[in-house]
C-alpha cells in the first residue's frame, strides 16, 4: 500500500494533519454536532484517523463480502480502506445523508466521501476521468457491508446555478440561495432516488451534473436500474424546486 503510506507521510511531514482535525474539530464545534453526539451518547468515527492508525479491516475479509454480492471493484486499495470499527457494525443500517445543493451532490456521490483520502485529486482522475469508477467502487463496498438508504433535503435552504447569482464559489461559478425549499427526499434505492432527484434539478445543474449523471447511470449496473417512468410522474408533480 505504497499509494497511502505516501499519501500519510505527506500529510504528517507538512503538518497538514493536525490541521485537517482542527478544523474538523471546529466545524464540528460549530454547527452543534459535538453537543449533539454527547446528547445522544453517538460515537463519532473519523474513517481517515481509522486507516491511517492501522485500525482497518483485513482486505481479504472486505473483498469476500463484496464479491459475495457484486463483480469486484475497480481499485483494489479500497477493500483494504475499512475501518475494523465499522465492519464490526455490519449488518446495520447506513444513511447517506446529502444536502440539496447546486453541484447536484446526491445519495450515491456523498458515498465517495468514505473514501478515507483527504487529497481527493487522485480519485477524480484527469478531468474527473476516475470519479464514477471511485464513486460505484465505494458504494459497492458499503452497499455489501450494511443495509443502506439515503436521505437528500433542503429543508431550511439550499444553493442552485445562476448565471447572474449573488454568490460565487472557489470555481467562480455563481450561484443564488433559495430559503424555505422544504424538500426531503428519501428512498432504499440510492439509484431510484438519485435519478429522480437529478431530474428534478437538472435544468439549474447542467454545469456540474454530469460528474452525478455518470455514477447514477453506471450504478444501475450494479444495483439495478431506475424507473423512467417515475422521473416523468415525479415531474408532473413537483414541477422545478430551484425556479430562479
Amino acid at each position: 500500500m505504497a499509494h497511502r503510506k505516501s499519501r500519510l507521510g505527506l500529510v504528517q511531514e507538512r503538518g497538514y494533519w493536525e490541521q485537517l482535525k482542527k478544523a474538523e474539530k471546529n466545524l464540528l464545534d460549530e454547527y452543534g454536532f459535538t453537543d449533539l453526539f454527547k446528547e445522544f451518547d453517538v460515537s463519532y468515527i473519523n474513517v481517515t484517523e481509522e486507516i491511517w492508525s492501522g485500525r482497518r479491516t483485513e482486505p481479504n475479509k472486505v473483498k469476500e463480502t463484496v464479491e459475495s454480492r457484486f463483480s469486484p471493484v475497480q481499485i483494489d486499495k479500497l477493500y483494504s480502506m475499512v475501518p475494523k470499527k465499522l465492519y464490526d457494525l455490519r449488518g446495520s443500517t447506513f444513511i447517506s445523508f446529502a444536502k440539496l445543493k447546486y453541484n447536484a451532490s446526491f445519495t450515491i456521490k456523498n458515498i465517495f466521501g468514505m473514501i478515507p483520502d483527504p487529497i481527493r485529486s487522485w480519485w477524480h482522475g484527469h478531468n474527473n476521468s476516475r470519479i464514477a469508477t471511485s464513486i460505484v467502487d465505494i458504494n459497492k463496498i458499503y452497499h455489501s457491508l450494511f443495509n443502506v438508504y439515503g436521505i437528500c433535503e433542503a429543508l431550511n435552504a439550499t444553493s442552485f446555478p445562476h448565471p447572474e447569482g449573488k454568490f460565487e464559489d472557489i470555481f467562480k461559478r455563481k450561484y443564488e440561495i433559495r430559503e424555505n425549499l422544504e424538500v426531503i427526499a428519501f428512498g432504499r434505492h440510492l439509484v431510484s432516488l438519485d435519478a429522480i432527484l437529478l431530474n428534478l434539478t437538472d435544468q439549474y445543474t447542467k454545469q456540474v451534473a454530469e460528474t452525478t449523471r455518470v455514477p447514477i447511470d453506471m450504478a444501475q449496473e450494479e444495483f439495478g436500474a431506475y424507473n423512467r417512468g417515475f422521473l416523468k410522474e415525479s415531474k408532473l408533480k413537483i414541477g422545478d424546486w430551484l425556479s430562479p
